[in-house]
């Protein structure tokens, strides 16, 4: 199993979970410290991977990390955590639609009807965050989303001067687009929003010392690293099974 430097916080629990479901199909999994994945790396990987007779490998990728290469390799690789084109291999990936819905459903079920998004951007995971989030806001009578992030915060995740925000009862935060930490994202008014019901997306940056009503949604990395020795073990037993992408649902944790 090779962890890319940007999965890296994830690492252990990936390994645990791959680990024991690998143990339960009378695999030896075989862990890599965490590295750069980048296409000289892949091309390492792959020759490892024949050199050794390696049955197959997972590839655990945090946002930045290269994609897995297209290639032909000599033996299965499992992406983990970034979408893989089914032309190429399996993957296992968040479900970040069902987290932003899990996220809103939270906030909204607290009692919270005027929801602030602050972070993210227009890539795929930030937008599939927002659809979540909008969809729970329409199950819920007078809730609203008081702002929108993609018009009211600049590329450095500044507010923009126009921006015509309401009181805010609820806060969702997440990385921008262009990196850093959840923390880095929050709302230039942290003051107000010091004592919101808040959740947090990507990491623990964030935490109940500067938000007392913070909880985080995390990726299930362990299992993850579970579902990812399963596609393994099912692609070994048939080589000529349709690639799939399995999305996970995300853990709502407190603290």
């Amino acid at each position: 199993m090779l962890v890319d430097r940007h999965a890296a916080d994830s690492y252990a629990a990936y390994a645990e979970g791959a680990m024991h479901r690998a143990a339960a199909g009378g695999f030896t999994l075989l862990l890599h410290p965490p590295t750069a994945l980048d296409t000289q790396s892949q091309a390492r990987m792959s020759q490892l991977l024949d050199a050794n007779r390696f049955a197959g490998a997972l590839a655990a990728l945090g946002d930045g990390a290269p994609p897995l290469s297209a290639a032909p390799s000599p033996a299965p690789i499992i992406a983990v955590g970034i979408e893989r084109d089914t032309s190429s291999g399996c993957s296992v990936v968040v479900d970040e639609e069902l987290g932003g819905l899990i996220a809103g459903r939270h906030l909204l079920n607290l009692g919270c009807r005027r929801l602030l998004v602050a972070g993210g951007g227009v890539s795929p995971r930030a937008s599939a965050r927002a659809a979540g989030i909008r969809r729970a806001v329409q199950e819920f009578t007078n809730a609203e989303w008081v702002n929108d992030w993609a018009a009211k915060l600049n590329s450095t995740g500044e507010q923009s001067q126009s921006a015509q925000i309401r009181e805010p009862d609820g806060l969702i935060v997440m990385r921008l687009d262009s990196g850093g930490t959840t923390k880095d994202a929050l709302p230039m008014s942290t003051g107000k929003s010091r004592n919101l019901p808040t959740v947090a997306f990507d990491d623990r940056a964030l935490s109940n010392d500067a938000l007392p009503q913070v909880v985080h949604i995390l990726p299930a990395a362990e299992q993850m690293g579970s579902t990812a020795v399963d596609l393994l073990l099912q692609e070994l037993d048939d080589p000529l099974h349709d690639h799939v992408v399995v999305a996970v649902c995300p853990e709502l944790l407190e603290g």
